[in-house]
């Protein structure tokens, strides 16, 4: 067994998560080991298959002293870190860097750093450089069914209504089929049955907004292209508001979403802005970072925690 009680400040802690490709994960594990060796990098690798056994290796690392944490895995698992490490101190916070080799099917964040799949030698290459930002963290606060104060970090999006349905049901076609495309079409036929009205009482810290909507998405970087202005260091959020479409109507809004031009939609409505408030979530769908949120949910409120985590670039050109 290894040893964890000697100084691991030098050595990266790889977190191998892959849930979404479950089925060749001993292939892809030893395609990282390979590549990581093969570039001289001191590592110690965990496996981690689920969001529990993502937490319970976050703190592993963290508290036997691993400065450097690498996530392979998605969206998810770098979900489940950034609240690990929010558990802790801010001064043992500020020590900690890390970065993300992206793996499996939601990987937006990583997207926006230009680290994509297939590519995993130059993005092991650009984390030995060490070149770090420190980045902000988004923040939602809200109270459960249960009348608990609750609160979630986020590193790349809020999304509620119609497109967090899709994101919901696209995850779960995502543990059954390999192919994204295939997955995201799936999602968008399922939307079709599903009424996409949506009634709810929301502001910005600068006006009121409509309480009709189809899909919200308050997004602290590409928010899966609903806020593709957004980025994770000017301290503020994106939100993009898209009110009821007919169904007809209904295709262009997919097409110009697919197509990386969702703003464009003329009935997409943008603002930006450093908080919202929202007095209750009852029916509508919540997604953070592309996983589903249990409701009801009362008193949220979305804020921005402004660079206040150390992220090493994962993609230097």
């Amino acid at each position: 067994m290894m040893d964890l009680n000697t100084d691991k400040s030098t050595k990266w802690g790889v977190l191998f998560c892959p849930s979404q490709n479950i089925w060749n994960s001993d292939k892809r594990y030893n395609e990282i080991k390979k590549l990581l060796d093969s570039n001289d990098v001191a590592y110690d690798i965990f496996t981690a298959e689920t969001s529990e056994r993502v937490q319970y290796v976050s703190k592993m690392c963290i508290n036997n002293n691993y400065k450097t944490i690498v996530i392979v895995g998605g969206d998810h698992a770098l979900n489940d870190f950034i609240n690990v490490l929010f558990s802790y101190e801010s001064d043992i916070i500020k020590t900690i860097s890390f970065s993300i080799i992206p793996d499996g099917v939601m990987n937006d964040f990583a997207f926006f750093w230009d680290a994509k799949e297939k590519d995993e030698d130059n993005i092991i290459k650009s984390i030995k450089k060490n070149r770090v930002r420190k980045i902000d963290v988004g923040l939602l606060q809200y109270t459960n069914g249960k009348g608990e104060a609750c609160h979630r970090y986020f590193l790349n999006s809020i999304n509620i209504g119609s497109i967090a349905y899709v994101m919901g049901i696209k995850s779960k076609m995502n543990s059954i089929f390999s192919s994204r495309f295939f997955s995201f079409l799936l999602s968008f036929f399922f939307l079709l049955f599903k009424s996409f009205e949506y009634k709810m009482s929301f502001k910005t810290d600068q006006e009121d907004m409509p309480n009709k909507f189809m899909a919200l998405c308050i997004g602290n970087c590409r928010g899966y292209g609903q806020t593709p202005n957004a980025v994770p260091y000017n301290g503020t959020l994106d939100v993009s508001l898209l009110t009821k479409e007919k169904v007809s109507q209904l295709f262009k809004g997919i097409y110009l979403f697919v197509r990386g031009k969702f703003l464009n939609y003329k009935h997409i409505s943008v603002y930006r802005t450093t908080k919202v408030e929202i007095e209750e979530i009852a029916k509508a769908p919540v997604t953070i970072d592309g996983r589903l949120m249990r409701l009801p949910m009362s008193k949220v409120m979305i804020t921005i925690k402004r660079e206040f985590v150390n992220f090493i670039i994962p993609k230097i050109s």
